[in-house]
Order: C-alpha cells, then sequence, then structure tokens
C-alpha cells in the first residue's frame, strides 16, 4: 500500500504490505478496514494513520542509520558521560573506582594504566603538619559508624572525576557546587531538609546556626550550614547526593 501524494520513489511511499498468504486472516481484515475501509476514507482517518506509519517508518530508518554514528563518536570521544556511566557500573561490581583515563583507555581498546593517583603518592606522597606521612587512603564512611580520622583531606573523587579538597568543609563545597551545576532547576529540594532545629539549606542565611560559617553556592542564594565536623561534613554531603538520587559510593574522600 502507498501514499500517491508523499513525495519520493515508491519505497520511500509504502506505508504497507499485505502478506495475503501468510498473514493472520484476522490481521488482514484489520488492515483493510484501517486503511481501506469506507468510513476510515470517507473521515480522512485512514490517511492520517498511513502518514503516521510512514512517518515512524521515516524515523526508525533515520535512527538505524545515525545512531551508530554517534555511539562511534561518543567512544571515539569519548563521551564525558559515557565515561562517568562506565565507571559508576565498574564501582558497583568491583569495589574499584577507575579514572576517566582508565576508562578511555577501555573505550580505545589499550591497556589500562596505573591510576595517576597512585604513582605520584608513591613518588611524592603528601605531607601535613601533624599527619601520618607516606599513607594516602579513601574514606568512606559507613551509615552506622562514625568516620573518625586525624588526617586532612587532600582530594575528593565524585563520579569519577577528581577535585582538590584541602579541607573538610572544600568537601561541602564541591559537591553542592557540582549538584547545582547538574540540578540547578531542582536545587531547591535542598530547602527541605533540617536537622532537629535549624535547615541545611536555607535561601536567608540567617536562618542557619551560624551565618557567618554559611556558604553562597554558585551565587544563586543557597546558603549551606558549614558549622560541621569533618565526620559531618562527609554524612552530610552523602545525605546532598542521596536526595538527587546519587548513591554515597559516588563521593569518595582522599586523606593523607
Amino acid at each position: 500500500m502507498y501514499l500517491p501524494r508523499e513525495s519520493g520513489p515508491p519505497p520511500k511511499r509504502r506505508f504497507a504490505v499485505l502478506k495475503l498468504d501468510e498473514d493472520p486472516l484476522e490481521q488482514l481484515a484489520e488492515d483493510f478496514e484501517r486503511f481501506l475501509g469506507k468510513n476510515s476514507l470517507s473521515s480522512g482517518q485512514s490517511h492520517s494513520q498511513a502518514k503516521r506509519v510512514i512517518d515512524a517508518s521515516r524515523e526508525a530508518d533515520r535512527l538505524g542509520t545515525e545512531m551508530p554514528k554517534i555511539w562511534n563518536q561518543m567512544l571515539r570521544g569519548p563521551d564525558e558521560e559515557l565515561v562517568e556511566l562506565i565507571g559508576r557500573r565498574v564501582y558497583d561490581k568491583l569495589s574499584i573506582r577507575p579514572s576517566n583515563e582508565q576508562v578511555r583507555a577501555v573505550l580505545h581498546n589499550l591497556p589500562v594504566p596505573q591510576a595517576a593517583s597512585a604513582s605520584q603518592a608513591a613518588s611524592a606522597p603528601p605531607t601535613y603538619h601533624g599527619a601520618p606521612q607516606g599513607k594516602v587512603e579513601v574514606t568512606k564512611p559507613s551509615p552506622s559508624v562514625s568516620p573518625v580520622s586525624t588526617t586532612k583531606p587532600i582530594e575528593i573523587v565524585l563520579w569519577g572525576q577528581r577535585h582538590p579538597a584541602k579541607s573538610y568543609a572544600d568537601i561541602l563545597r564541591i559537591v553542592t557546587e557540582k549538584l547545582y551545576e547538574r540540578h540547578a532547576a531542582e536545587f531547591h529540594k535542598l530547602l527541605e531538609l533540617q536537622g532537629t532545629k535549624r535547615p541545611f539549606v536555607a535561601r536567608d542565611r540567617n536562618a542557619l546556626i551560624k551565618p557567618e560559617r554559611s556558604y553562597e553556592v554558585a551565587s544563586a542564594g543557597y546558603f549551606v550550614d558549614m558549622n560541621l565536623s569533618g565526620a559531618s561534613i562527609i554524612k552530610r554531603a552523602e545525605v546532598f547526593l542521596d536526595c538527587f538520587g546519587y548513591p554515597p559510593s559516588d563521593l569518595d574522600v582522599v586523606s593523607a
């Protein structure tokens, strides 16, 4: 069956093929009624339905042609969202957080290199006054155990991306900034979170326990309570991530 007024060669104007010797009789009867029935023809429904079938077929053909090209471009880049997604899946399965460079190596069929942070730590371990030297650990707080640490953070890994963090306050600043970049339109959801007396985030900084220690996210008028211990900051960051559907495993804190 063809739509004669459509442009293009006959194969491009074909919207249905009825195989009288193969198709079930019920299906044939339904198609005849839908496209050639008197009521359908007189009301114009047959033309509209045939046009929808042709449009859907053309869309499917275009997708079949273009999607492989898009996929190949994502692999060649590779696309940062794809790298991030693979990194999360690897962590979920192996509890090992690959760097972006390691994921890109796999996508390019190259040997997986050693993590850059590991080689840097081996050659020049970070030094902090009063902190153990030569030891780099990833802090993953358990929901049931409050982490106690005398060390200082040196960086965080958020969604597979590394960010320097010289203090625990930096951790919460980075997490809120990155969440705002992704979810600015729904960042107001954090306004609903609060402790026993005060909110975690407010539009008015005076609503927080220590207004002078609050942090304004992206100059957008959202003020975050920063009057917290290091362990509480990590927990608070995980609560913020959870508010937007991210698991605690998306955040690693590297300390020295």
